[in-house]
């Protein structure tokens, strides 16, 4: 009875290695997200200025170094949204530059299972636009 004991006690704190691995991972992607989500807003703004600006909202975020670029590929180009295939509504490349793509490549982080787990990559993508609209107003002020 105390080695079936000792035997499952040892498979349950295996899995709940796993378990904290595994949500540590979601929660990194979703950060990584996130900021490549923001990165891409910031850089949508200045296309001509697109990698350096993605690349100090990175850094500032923590998840570059201050000076590297490992990882960034960032791609700006000509979004239409009008385009039927999702797909093939960016661009990269494409002037007038209206968009940018921003993509970041860096290696999870393992707490347990980095003693028999290969470290996974993690990916995070995001694509934003600017639509230049002009406001009028009459007023009395």
């Amino acid at each position: 009875m105390a080695v079936l004991f000792a035997f499952g006690f040892a498979v349950s704190a295996m899995v709940s290695a796993l378990a904290v691995d595994a949500a540590a991972l979601y929660h990194e992607r979703r950060v990584l997200q996130a900021a490549v989500d923001l990165a891409a807003i910031s850089a949508a703004a200045d296309p001509s200025r697109a990698t350096e600006i993605a690349q100090s909202v990175l850094a500032e975020a923590q998840l570059l170094a201050p000076a590297s670029t490992d990882g960034l590929t960032v791609l700006a180009g000509r979004y239409d949204p009008t385009e039927p295939d999702i797909a093939d509504r960016f661009r990269p490349g494409q002037a007038p530059h209206n968009a940018v793509s921003v993509t970041l490549n860096r290696p999870g982080r393992l707490y347990f299972a980095a003693s028999f787990a290969a470290v996974p990559t993690l990916q995070a993508s995001g694509i934003a636009a600017v639509t230049p609209e002009v406001s009028f107003s009459v007023g009395s002020r």
